[in-house]
C-alpha cells in the first residue's frame, strides 16, 4: 500500500526497500542506545568507584546479597559478619533507605575511616557493626567492571562491524541486535 502511495506521486521504490530502510534505522538507533548505555555505565561505576567500600554488596533494598568475592581480602571483611537477607538501616546513627542515602553519607568519608552499620538481621532483631571502610579492591575491580566492559565494548564493535557490512540482511541485523543487547546487558552488570 505505501509502495502504490509513493508510486502515485511519481518515486518508482519498492515496498521491500522501505521496510529495509525503516528496519535498518531501528537497528541503528538500538546500537545508540547501547552505547549511550555503555557511556552511562562506565559514568556510574566511575563514581561508585570513588564512594569508600563497605566491605559487602547489597542490593537497591540495601538488603545484602551474597557473593563469591575474594574473601581474603581485608576489604570484603564485613560481608563475614553479614548475611543474604540482613538490611542495612543506618550509618552513624542517620537511618538510610536507599542507596542515595548511603552514598551521600560515605561520600564525605574515605578509606580507613571508621562508620557504625546499623543493620536488621534476618531474624529480626538490630545488631550495630563499626567497619572500616576500604577502596574497592582492585580483583574485584577487574571482575566486576573492567572484565564486563571490555566485553561490552567487544560486542559493540561487533554488532557495528557487522552492521556496516550485512545492514541490508536480515541475518546482519538481527545479529547486530543480538550483540548490542549483548553489550547493554554486559556493560550495565556494574
Amino acid at each position: 500500500m505505501v509502495a502504490r502511495s509513493v508510486e502515485k506521486i511519481g518515486l518508482n521504490v519498492h515496498s521491500n526497500d522501505v521496510v529495509n530502510r525503516v528496519l535498518q534505522g531501528f537497528v541503528f538507533a538500538y546500537q545508540a542506545m547501547a552505547v549511550v548505555v555503555f557511556v552511562l555505565g562506565i559514568f556510574y561505576a566511575n563514581n561508585w568507584l570513588q564512594t569508600p567500600f563497605l566491605g559487602a554488596f547489597y542490593e537497591h533494598t540495601l538488603v545484602f546479597t551474597q557473593t563469591k568475592s575474594n574473601v581474603g581480602d581485608v576489604a570484603w571483611s564485613f560481608s563475614k559478619n553479614v548475611k543474604s537477607g540482613d538490611q542495612i538501616i543506618a550509618i552513624n546513627d542517620e537511618p538510610v533507605a536507599s542507596d542515595i542515602d548511603i552514598r551521600e553519607i560515605l561520600s564525605t568519608r574515605s578509606a580507613g575511616e571508621f562508620v557504625k552499620v546499623s543493620v536488621l538481621l534476618k531474624e529480626g532483631n538490630v545488631q550495630d557493626f563499626d567497619v572500616t571502610l576500604y577502596e574497592f579492591p582492585t580483583e574485584s575491580r577487574a571482575a566486576y567492571l573492567y572484565f564486563p566492559m571490555v566485553l561490552s565494548g567487544i560486542f559493540l564493535l561487533l554488532s557495528f562491524w557487522i552492521f556496516g557490512f550485512r545492514r541490508n540482511e536480515s541475518a546482519g541485523r538481527a545479529f547486530s541486535l543480538f550483540t548490542s543487547s549483548l553489550a547493554i546487558i554486559t556493560g550495565a552488570f556494574f
